[in-house]
C-alpha cells in the first residue's frame, strides 16, 4: 500500500494518512484503479464444510531503516466479501459475527476479520475488499479505506517506511 508523499510536520499532533487506491497494469496494457484487497481460497474438497477464518496481524511495524514509528496502527473500514467466480458459495456476510466491517491493525495484535460457520458456503475464490469499487473506479482521489494512524510521539524524518501485514486462513471446524 502506498500512502503518499508528505510534508513532515514538526509538531507533536498524532497524524494520519489515508492509503491511495490500488493500480495495476493487466498484461494488454489496461490500466485499472480499484480498492485495495486481500484474495484468498479455500478449496478443500476433503470434508463436508468448509469453515475457516481468515485474519490480520501487523507483524512488522513501519520502518524506515533503524527509524520506528512506534504506536503506528493501521484502520481499514468499508470491508466486503466479493468474489467474481464463486457467487454460490460466497458466505452471508449480514449474519452477526461474519464480518468485520471495520477494524484496526496494531503490531502483534490478531484481529479476526471474517468466520465462516455457514453450511454450504465458503468454497472457492474471495476477495476482502477495503472501500467501494465504484467509487474509487470514479474518483480515485477519493479512497479513504485504508488509514495509518501515527502517533504524536514520534519524530518523522523523511524516507520511506515499510511495514509487514501477515493474513491468515484458518480451518475453523
Amino acid at each position: 500500500m502506498d500512502f503518499d508523499t508528505h510534508a513532515i510536520v514538526a509538531n507533536d499532533s498524532d497524524k494520519s494518512y489515508d492509503a491511495t487506491a490500488f493500480e495495476t497494469t493487466y498484461e494488454d496494457g489496461t490500466k485499472a484503479v480499484m480498492p485495495h484487497f486481500v484474495r484468498f481460497q479455500d478449496v478443500r474438497a476433503d470434508g463436508d464444510t468448509n469453515y475457516y477464518t481468515v485474519s490480520a496481524e501487523l507483524t512488522k511495524q513501519f520502518t524506515n531503516g533503524a527509524r520506528v514509528l512506534d504506536g503506528a496502527t493501521l484502520a481499514y473500514k468499508n470491508v466486503s466479501l466479493v468474489t467474481g467466480t464463486n457467487m454460490a458459495t460466497l458466505p452471508d456476510t449480514t449474519a452477526a459475527g461474519t464480518l468485520e466491517q471495520a477494524f484496526s491493525l496494531a503490531l502483534n495484535q490478531k484481529e479476526t476479520v471474517l468466520t465462516n460457520k455457514q453450511e454450504g458456503k465458503g468454497y472457492g475464490v474471495f476477495e476482502l475488499m477495503f472501500g467501494d469499487k465504484d467509487a474509487t473506479k470514479a474518483d480515485p482521489t477519493s479512497y479513504d479505506a485504508v488509514t495509518l494512524n501515527i502517533p504524536g510521539t514520534n519524530v518523522l524524518k523523511t524516507g520511506d517506511y515499510q511495514a509487514e501485514i501477515t493474513w491468515s486462513i484458518a480451518d475453523a471446524n
